[in-house]
């Protein structure tokens, strides 16, 4: 054992090249495994190395819309009238605040391109279905300006400044943070790409070689809806999802209960609510999806800035 205290150490040997000579005997002392963690280390530098610099030269926000159509932005989205009611019995016919807005059947999303000096490009998306310029804009006016310049392998870093940039002001959620997460994205890309490696190696490695999936499944009436979920299975799906008070012609419990009896033998339904309940609904309404037995998960039960209730509502089910 090395006294790293001691007063008689040669000139000029300060504590930190005494630990790493005290680090370097160890791994002498131990040749197999060392040599191979030395390797590995060694590999590591060297794509990093052939990585560097990874600086920003170019920050592209590209509105996207499927399908296609040339129509202006404003109208792919429906606003229901005003103060309408659920439509519900008693106290549940209030005001409807589940999904506001709607798209004409339009998807919409946000591309964010980022072009590093030495012409790597990264990728990511950001959600964006009712009004992408919002995010499109909040990419190009506030966060290139940050970007460009910086070093692309400070994913971290450079997402704690952009995250800090309107703070201040409570823009903590919604389109600053749906921009935020499609630059992260387009980051890791980089990153992986610049060291040859998929980004999920980069995030510690598989945990399994494949991945349980669902499907979306719709319909007008009953009979469509598990029509659809008996299409859905066909493909091999052991899994579907619907929505339940997500808007007008999805507030019928009994579509959630047809689709539940005929998942039985295959899989389970999830259900999606997008923030239609208040925590004595959601209570009520989960109590019922927990008797089906089949009922995989109840997502967006509540609003999602109402977390103080959330941890109520799950201790209740």
């Amino acid at each position: 054992m090395i006294d790293m205290s001691t007063t008689d150490r040669p000139a000029g040997l300060t504590r930190r090249t005494l630990f790493g000579t005290a680090l370097a005997a160890g791994a002498a002392a131990v040749p197999g495994p060392t040599l191979h963690a030395q390797a590995a280390a060694r590999d590591r530098q060297e794509r990093l190395d052939a990585a560097r610099p990874l600086t920003i030269r170019q920050v592209e926000a590209l509105v996207i819309r499927n399908p296609p159509t040339p129509i202006a932005f404003d109208e792919p989205l429906v606003l229901p009238p005003v103060g309408e009611l659920t439509g519900g019995i008693g106290i549940w016919n209030r005001l409807d605040h589940a999904s506001p807005t709607r798209f004409k059947g339009f998807e919409q999303a946000v591309l964010v391109k980022i072009t590093t000096d030495e012409g790597l490009v990264g990728w990511g998306e950001c959600h964006a279905p009712s009004a992408p310029r919002m995010h499109q804009r909040v990419i190009t006016d506030l966060f290139a300006p940050i970007l460009r310049g910086q070093d692309a392998r400070r994913v971290n870093a450079l997402w704690e400044r952009l995250f800090t940039t309107e703070r201040v002001r409570g823009y903590s959620t919604g389109a600053h943070f749906e921009a935020l997460a499609g630059v992260d994205l387009a980051l890791w890309d980089l990153l992986g790409k610049a060291l040859g490696l998929p980004v999920y190696q980069l995030l510690g490695g598989l945990y399994r070689r494949s991945q349980p999936m669902y499907r979306g499944v719709g319909g007008a009436t009953i009979d469509a809806l598990v029509a659809d979920a008996q299409s859905a299975v066909s493909t091999g799906m052991q899994m579907v999802k619907m929505g339940y008070r997500k808007g007008q012609g999805s507030e019928d419990i009994d579509r959630v209960i047809a689709v539940s009896e005929f998942m039985k033998p295959h899989g389970q339904v999830a259900v999606d609510s997008l923030g239609a309940f208040k925590l004595y609904e959601a209570v009520q309404v989960g109590r019922r999806f927990d008797a089906l037995g089949n009922v995989g998960w109840f997502e967006d039960a509540l609003q999602p800035d109402d977390q103080p209730a959330y941890p109520i509502l799950a201790e209740s089910l």
